[in-house]
């Protein structure tokens, strides 16, 4: 390269690159804030007249006041620079609503509820009110404001337990009680451990012999209406081992399963537990039939046969111990026809039952598609057939969808449509089910804004390019329509 052009080129690499590119990147970039801060909307509050702290926020497009694009939108957007909290209370004067509201108006301009604690005070006091002889309510107070609160808010910095046994002296609450006023200034129920004393021993109470009984741990010291607590039954009972013991009932065909234990004086107590906790022994199922069309499914002993020991249990074991059944149509004593389920080789001396009228009927006809007065849904059914009679059945309506579908969209009103698969050659008569709006979808769409003639508020819509909403249309965020602001005529 000569020493001529080496110079050229050593000038061109030097000069400052922004004198080519700065006049076009600066260009771009005033543009891009320029369109980002353009304020196209603007937001307006509109109280309810007949709600008192109640009123919607709107936002409209500049442009054209609202015409073009006008949406309720969050009421924290009209929230004015200046606010205050005001308290309602309601009729009874106990609780009520705390409202934001804009201070210049008190709520004309502004006005949303809030969480009551905004409108508390650090002069807020504390008062309890005794509504019976032990119990009563804690109120936090504020000027016109007024309030339940936790009960221990109002607790003074020094009670007193007092125990308070049931009217049979088993069992009872443990209150704490203002030490100086009394109930009037304060009381409570609290844990039954507060009034517990430190000498305390475990009595079964039992109404009479052989009863289960229920083990309370009681003060040594006055007894059980002194302090009563109900704890687990083991508590009374020194020696750990238990028997068990079936006692059958007068019908002969059932029983109960006992626990049978010792107390500390040597009473005998009892009380019912599973069934299970008396088989020591092999069993089987018996089914003994009790009229023409039903029986009772019994667990019997093996080495007497139900004599020692019977257990009615659920008629599905019985009919799982046989092994072929028939079903078999007859007439009950209403004439009426009902479905008989039995074993085939005894006729239902092994199980006989009631079943579903399905169980006996035939369905060797296609399901049939019945289309509704609307036009635009209808029910697949099955022809079932007992004796001379058909009746209809209701079934998935998939399985009469037939082999052929196709996608067509259907406007209810303006823009409100919805997707449909329909019988590709006879259309709704021969089926119709909501489709996904997917399936409809068309490759070309924009976002458009709607408000009905008279409506304070519209919606945005996603719909066709095509035809804006004839052939597509699906309700979309109102940022969508803030972003484009296309003009759509109202009715």
């Amino acid at each position: 390269m000569s020493k001529k052009l080496l110079n050229q080129f050593s000038k061109l690499i030097s000069r400052p690159k922004f004198i080519i590119l700065g006049p076009i990147y600066f260009l771009a970039l005033n543009s891009s804030a320029n369109l980002i801060n353009k304020k196209v909307t603007a937001f307006s509050w509109i109280s309810d007249p007949d709600k008192p702290f109640s009123g919607k926020c709107y936002e409209y497009d500049i442009e054209t006041g609202g015409q073009a694009f006008q949406a309720v939108t969050s009421k924290s957007k009209c929230r004015p620079d200046k606010t205050i909290y005001h308290w309602v209370p309601s009729e009874r004067g106990v609780s009520g609503k705390c409202f934001e509201i804009d201070e210049e108006t008190k709520g004309q301009k502004f006005a949303r509820s809030t969480a009551v604690s905004k409108c508390v005070s650090e002069n807020a006091s504390y008062a309890w009110e005794l509504t019976s002889e032990i119990s009563g309510e804690c109120f936090e107070i504020d000027g016109n404001l007024k309030r339940k609160v936790s009960k221990g808010l109002c607790a003074p910095s020094k009670v007193d337990h007092h125990w308070l046994s049931r009217e049979n002296g088993w069992g009872g609450k443990c209150y704490a009680v203002d030490s100086i006023q009394g109930p009037s200034g304060y009381i409570e129920s609290v844990n039954t451990n507060n009034c517990k004393p430190n000498d305390t021993t475990f009595v079964l109470n039992m109404k009479k012999e052989g009863d289960q009984g229920y083990c309370y741990e009681v003060a040594v010291n006055g007894g059980e209406k002194a302090f009563s607590k109900r704890v687990s039954r083991s508590s009374c009972f020194s020696n750990p081992s238990v028997k068990h013991m079936w006692k059958k009932d007068k019908s002969g065909i059932g029983g109960d399963c006992l626990e049978v234990r010792k107390t500390a004086d040597s009473r005998i107590s009892t009380r019912k537990v599973d069934y299970k906790n008396c088989v020591d022994f092999k069993t089987k199922y018996f089914f003994k039939r009790t009229g023409s069309y039903s029986g009772e499914c019994l667990l019997i002993d093996t080495p007497s046969s139900g004599v020692n020991f019977s257990k009615s249990v659920v008629k599905r074991n019985c009919r799982e111990a046989v092994k072929d059944i028939q079903y078999s149509l007859v007439a009950n004593e209403f004439g009426k026809p009902i479905c008989i389920e039995s074993d085939k080789e005894t006729g239902g001396d092994l199980f006989i039952s009631k079943v579903s009228i399905s169980k006996c009927e035939e369905t060797n006809i296609k399901p049939k598609w019945i289309l509704e007065e609307d036009g635009w849904s209808g029910k697949c059914v099955e022809l079932r057939t007992i004796g001379n009679s058909v009746r209809e059945k209701s079934i998935n309506k998939e399985l009469c969808r037939p082999k052929e579908v196709r996608t067509l969209w259907h406007n209810f009103s303006k823009l409100n449509g919805k997707c449909f698969d329909i019988d590709a050659k006879l259309g709704t008569i021969g089926f119709v089910k909501e489709a996904p709006l997917k399936k409809c979808a068309p490759k070309f769409t924009k976002y458009i804004f709607y408000r009905e003639k008279g409506s304070n508020a519209g919606d945005c819509y996603l719909v066709d390019r095509e035809t804006s909403g004839e052939k597509f249309n699906k309700k979309a965020s109102p940022k969508k329509c803030r972003e484009n602001l296309i003009k759509v005529p109202l009715d």
